[in-house]
C-alpha cells in the first residue's frame, strides 16, 4: 500500500516540498495552495515572525476553522436527529390522533344517531298516544253517545209503551167501571125494579149504597192508576240517572286515561330535555376546562420563557462581567509591568544622566534613525490595524452574512409558522379531508426540510473532510518546520557558546554594568511574570474545555517561543553589557539612547493605549455582536417556543376532542418532556457558544500580549543592535 501513495511536490510559502498522500494530485495541490494562502494571510498580519511561528499560527487558523465546522457538522447531526425524532413523534401523534378522531367520531355519529333515534321514538310514540287516545276518545264517546242515543230511544218507547199501557189500562178500567156499573146499574135497576114494587125506601138506599160503592171504586182506580205512574216514572228515572252515572263514569275514566297520556309525554318530553341539557352542560364544561388548560399551559410556557430569558440574561451578564474583570486585571498588571520597566528606566537615566550628557551631539543621528524605526513600526503597526481592521470587517461580513442568512431562516419558520397556525385554525373549522390535507402539506414540508438539512450535512461532511486534509497536510509542514526550528535551535547553542566567551571578557567590567544587569534582571522579571500569566491563562484555557486542547497546545507552543525569546534576549542583553563594558568612555551616548529609548517607550505607552481603545472599540463592537446574536438566540427560541406552544395546542385539541383525559396527559407529558430536552440542548448549545467565544477572545488577548510583547523585545533588540552598531 505504501508504493501506491501519490507522491508530489509542491510550493509552500516559497519553500518545494514533497508530500506523500493516498489523495489525488490535485486535490494534495489544493491543499498545499491553502496553506500556502494561510501562510502568506498570517505573514502579511504579522511580519516580524519567523518561519515556525507562521506554520503554526497558520495551522491554528486552519484547526479552528476545522473544529468549527466540525461543530457545526455536529449540530447539524444533532438537529437532524432530534427532526427524525420529531417527525417519528409526529407521525405517531398523527396516528394516535387518527385513530382518537375516528373513535370519536364514530361515538359522536353513534350518540346523534342513537339521540336522533331516542328523539324519533319519542315523537312517534307520542303521536302514536295522541292518536290511540283521539281514537280512544272519539270511539268512547261514540258508544256513549249511541249508548246515550239508544237509552233515550228505549226510554222515549219505554214512555210511549208505558203511556199507551197506562191509556189501554185506563180504557180496560174505564170498560170494566162501565161494565160493571152497567152490570150494577141493569142489576139496581132490576132489582129496583124487583122492589119497586116492594118497598121506595129500599130503593133510595139502595142507590145511595151504589152510588157511594161507585164513588169509592173510582177514587181507588184513581189511586191506582196514580200508584202505578208514579211507580213507572221512578223506574224509568233510575234506569236514566243509572245510564248518565255510568256515562259520566266513562267519561272521567277517558279524560284520565288522556291526562296519564298527556303525563306521559311530558315525562317523555322533560327527560328527552334533560338529556339534551346534560350533553349540552358536558359540551360547555368540556370546553370551560379546554380553555383553562390552554390558559394555564399559556401561562405556565410563558413563565418558563420568562424564567428562561432571565437565567440566560444573568448568565451572559455575569460572563461579561468576569470577562471584563480579567480583561481589566490583565491590562492592569501589563500596565503596572510598563510603568514598572519606565519606573527603572527613568532611574536608570537619572543614574547615568552625568556620564552620558557629553555625547548628545553623536547621538542626534542615533535618534533620528530610531525616530525614523518608529516611524516605520508605526507604519507597520498602521498596516497590521489596516489588516486587523481588514479581517474583522471580513468577520463582520462574514457574521452579518450569517446574522442575514439566520434572519431569513427565522423569518422563513415564522411564516411557516404564521401559515401552519393558520392552516391550524382553518381546519380545525373544517372537515375531516380539509385536516387531512394540512396534515400532509406539513409532512411534504417536513420531508423537505429533512432533505435539505441531508444535503447541508454531506456538503458540510465533504468540507469537514476536505479540511481534514489540509490540516494533514499542514502538520507535514509544521513537522518541516519543526526541523528548521531544531536548526535554528543549533545556531542558538553557537550563540551561547559565544554568550560564554562574552562572559569570560566580562569579568573585569563587573561593576560598571551592575545597573544594566538590574534592568535586565527587571525585563526578566517582567517577561517571568508574562510567562506567568501565560502559564496561568494556558491553564484557565486548558480547564474550561477538552475541545480547546488545540488552542491550549497552541499557547504552549507560544509559551515556549516566548521562553526562547527569553534567552536570546539575555544573551543579547548580556553580550551588550559586555560590550558597552569596553566601551565605558562612550556612556554619553548609552544617555541619548536610553533618552531615546525612553521617548521610544513613552511612544509605545501611547500606541498601546491608542491599541487599548481600539481593543476596547472592538470588545464593544463583540458585545454589541454577541447582544445582537443573544437577541437572534431568544427570537430562534420564541420561535421555537411558538412551535412548541402550536404542537401544544394541536396536542390540547387533540386531547379535548377524546373522551380519554388518561392520552392527552400522556401525550401533554412526552412533549414537556421533549420540550425540556430540546431547551437542555438549546442551552447547552448556547454554553458551548459562550465558552467558544469566551476561548475565541482570550486568544485574541492572548495574541494581542504577545504581539506587544514581540514589538517590545523587537524595539529592544533592534535598540540593542543600534547600540552595538553605534559601539562598533
Amino acid at each position: 500500500m505504501s508504493n501506491q501513495r501519490t507522491r508530489v511536490t509542491v510550493d509552500i510559502y516559497g519553500h518545494q516540498y514533497k508530500l506523500a498522500g493516498d489523495s489525488s494530485t490535485e486535490e494534495m495541490r489544493r491543499v498545499a495552495a491553502m496553506v500556502d494562502e494561510n501562510m502568506n494571510k498570517v505573514a502579511k498580519g504579522y511580519p516580524r515572525l519567523d518561519l515556525p511561528r507562521i506554520a503554526v499560527l497558520a495551522a491554528v487558523h486552519m484547526a479552528d476553522e476545522v473544529y468549527r465546522l466540525r461543530q457545526d457538522s455536529e449540530t447539524l447531526s444533532q438537529r437532524e436527529a432530534e427532526m427524525q425524532t420529531l417527525a417519528g413523534e409526529l407521525e405517531r401523534q398523527q396516528e394516535a390522533w387518527a385513530s382518537t378522531r375516528e373513535e370519536l367520531s364514530s361515538a359522536i355519529q353513534e350518540a346523534q344517531a342513537k339521540l336522533q333515534q331516542e328523539r324519533e321514538g319519542f315523537k312517534r310514540e307520542l303521536e302514536q298516544s295522541k292518536t290511540r287516545l283521539q281514537q280512544e276518545a272519539a270511539a268512547r264517546e261514540a258508544s256513549l253517545q249511541q249508548k246515550l242515543q239508544a237509552q233515550s230511544t228505549a226510554a222515549e218507547e219505554a214512555r210511549k209503551k208505558l203511556a199507551q199501557e197506562h191509556s189501554q189500562h185506563s180504557e180496560k178500567l174505564r170498560g170494566d167501571y162501565e161494565r160493571r156499573l152497567e152490570g150494577l146499574r141493569l142489576q139496581q135497576q132490576q132489582e129496583l125494579e124487583e122492589a119497586a114494587a116492594s118497598k121506595s125506601e129500599e130503593l133510595e138506599r139502595l142507590q145511595a149504597e151504589a152510588a157511594a160503592e161507585r164513588e169509592a171504586l173510582l177514587e181507588q182506580l184513581r189511586a191506582e192508576q196514580e200508584e202505578e205512574l208514579v211507580r213507572r216514572e221512578g223506574v224509568w228515572q233510575k234506569l236514566f240517572d243509572e245510564s248518565a252515572t255510568v256515562w259520566k263514569r266513562e267519561r272521567a275514566e277517558l279524560q284520565r286515561l288522556i291526562e296519564e297520556e298527556e303525563h306521559r309525554c311530558s315525562e317523555w318530553r322533560d327527560k328527552f330535555e334533560s338529556r339534551e341539557s346534560y350533553w349540552s352542560n358536558l359540551l360547555r364544561e368540556k370546553e370551560l376546562k379546554w380553555e383553562e388548560e390552554q390558559t394555564s399551559l399559556m401561562a405556565q410556557h410563558q413563565e418558563a420563557a420568562k424564567q428562561l430569558d432571565e437565567a440566560w440574561e444573568a448568565r451572559l451578564e455575569s460572563r461579561l462581567v468576569e470577562t471584563a474583570k480579567t480583561h481589566a486585571e490583565v491590562l492592569e498588571q501589563l500596565q503596572t509591568a510598563h510603568a514598572a520597566e519606565l519606573e527603572q528606566l527613568k532611574a536608570v537615566h537619572r543614574n547615568a544622566s552625568e556620564v552620558h550628557r557629553k555625547a548628545h551631539a553623536e547621538l542626534q543621528q542615533l535618534l533620528e534613525e530610531t525616530r525614523q524605526q518608529a516611524e516605520e513600526q508605526a507604519e507597520q503597526a498602521q498596516e497590521q490595524q489596516a489588516l486587523y481592521e481588514q479581517e474583522l470587517e471580513a468577520e463582520r461580513q462574514a457574521f452579518k452574512e450569517l446574522e442575514a442568512r439566520h434572519r431569513q431562516r427565522l423569518e422563513e419558520l415564522h411564516a411557516t409558522h404564521l401559515n401552519e397556525r393558520r392552516q391550524l385554525e382553518q381546519t380545525h373549522q373544517q372537515k375531516q379531508a380539509a385536516q387531512e390535507q394540512a396534515i400532509a402539506d406539513a409532512e411534504e414540508r417536513r420531508r423537505q426540510l429533512h432533505a435539505e438539512l441531508e444535503t447541508a450535512r454531506k456538503e458540510q461532511q465533504a468540507t469537514v473532510a476536505e479540511l481534514q486534509e489540509r490540516l494533514e497536510a499542514a502538520e507535514d509542514g509544521m513537522m518541516q518546520a519543526m526541523e528548521q526550528e531544531e536548526m535554528l535551535r543549533t545556531s542558538l547553542d553557537s550563540l551561547e557558546a559565544e554568550r560564554s566567551a562574552a562572559e569570560q571578557r566580562a569579568e573585569s567590567a563587573e561593576g560598571q554594568v551592575q545597573q544594566l544587569e538590574g534592568r535586565l534582571a527587571a525585563t526578566v522579571q517582567e517577561l517571568e511574570t508574562v510567562r506567568g500569566q501565560l502559564a496561568e491563562q494556558q491553564t484557565a484555557a486548558e480547564q474550561q474545555s477538552a475541545a480547546h486542547a488545540e488552542a491550549a497546545a497552541s499557547l504552549r507552543q507560544q509559551a515556549v517561543a516566548l521562553e526562547q525569546q527569553t534567552e536570546e534576549l539575555t544573551g543579547r542583553g548580556e553580550r551588550l553589557a559586555e560590550e558597552l563594558a569596553q566601551a565605558q568612555t562612550e556612556r554619553a551616548r548609552q544617555h541619548e539612547l536610553l533618552q531615546a529609548t525612553e521617548e521610544q517607550a513613552m511612544e509605545y505607552m501611547l500606541e498601546i493605549e491608542s491599541l487599548q481603545e481600539q481593543q476596547d472599540a472592538t470588545g464593544l463592537e463583540l458585545q454589541e455582536l454577541r447582544s445582537r446574536l443573544a437577541e437572534e438566540t431568544s427570537r430562534a427560541e420564541a420561535a421555537q417556543r411558538e412551535l412548541d406552544e402550536r404542537g401544544r395546542a394541536v396536542e390540547e385539541l387533540r386531547g379535548e376532542l377524546t373522551e380519554s383525559g388518561r392520552l392527552a396527559e400522556e401525550l401533554r407529558g412526552e412533549l414537556t418532556e421533549r420540550e425540556r430536552a430540546a431547551e437542555a440542548l438549546q442551552r447547552r448549545v448556547g454554553e458551548e457558544t459562550s465558552r467558544a467565544d469566551n476561548a475565541q477572545h482570550e486568544l485574541s488577548e492572548l495574541r494581542a500580549s504577545e504581539q506587544q510583547l514581540r514589538e517590545e523585545l523587537a524595539a529592544s533588540v533592534t535598540a540593542s543592535a543600534s547600540l552595538q552598531a553605534s559601539l562598533e
